[in-house]
């Protein structure tokens, strides 16, 4: 089962135990299936919690091709992920992801943030009183974070980072995040400012008209082999 839907089958379970039949739940991995297959994608940029989703993909494309003794999609489904990069977890709560949705925006660090804003949530950041520098994601999860968000926005991994700045406490752990957090996304608020609303419009609906031409184009070929299959 996915590990999506028993969360939420938890999340939303009736005071009589019963599971309530959501919608969303059940037909949003077959929409982001079609998404992909549609285009006849290869490689996709997906998070950990993703990983489910893709496989189910795989395995529509495979059973659909089976059904229909035809190459209706002839590409494998490729993650393009960095598996010790995956999930950025929230600054005031390092067990669940950081999430625009979160009910707390204190441990969220948003793009649209000023730098003081940053710098004050990263030094507000949940830690823990051992006061020393380590790679245990369940013994110091909140120190295991800061090094992966530094990781993330630098040239060097987690491990090169907790031993290079293994003697600094916890508040200048903090600083050397904020340095390196901050100025990436100040550089991304100033790239932001720049575009013209008027020029994404237009891309937009160029790339749009593009893409219909190519899903009408699938369709027709899904459709035809699968006439001639029957």
């Amino acid at each position: 089962m996915m590990t999506q839907y028993k969360f939420l089958m938890n999340k939303f379970k009736e005071p009589n135990g019963t599971e309530p039949a959501l919608m969303g739940v059940l037909t949003y991995p077959i929409l982001m299936a079609s998404d992909i297959l549609l285009y006849d994608a290869s490689f996709l940029s997906v998070g950990e919690d993703q990983l489910q989703h893709l496989e189910l993909c795989n395995d529509i494309k495979e059973r659909m091709n089976k059904l229909y003794s035809c190459n209706l999609f002839p590409t494998q489904l490729f993650p393009l992920k960095d598996s010790s990069r995956t999930r950025i977890m929230d600054l005031q709560d390092p067990s669940k992801k950081m999430s625009k949705s979160s009910e707390s925006k204190e441990g969220v660090l948003f793009l649209s943030d000023s730098s003081k804003e940053l710098r004050r949530k990263i030094m507000k950041a949940k830690t823990d009183s051992l006061n020393k520098l380590s790679l245990d994601k369940e013994g110091q999860p909140g120190i295991y974070n800061l090094l992966e968000i530094m990781a993330s926005f630098s040239q060097s991994s987690s491990d090169q980072l907790c031993a290079k700045l293994k003697n600094l406490n916890y508040k200048n752990l903090k600083e050397k995040v904020c340095e390196v957090v901050i100025p990436t996304i100040n550089k991304f608020q100033e790239n932001y400012s720049r575009i013209e609303e008027e020029q994404i419009n237009l891309i937009l609906k160029k790339n749009t008209s593009s893409l219909k031409l190519r899903a009408k184009a699938k369709l027709d070929y899904i459709y035809s082999q699968i006439n001639s299959a029957i």
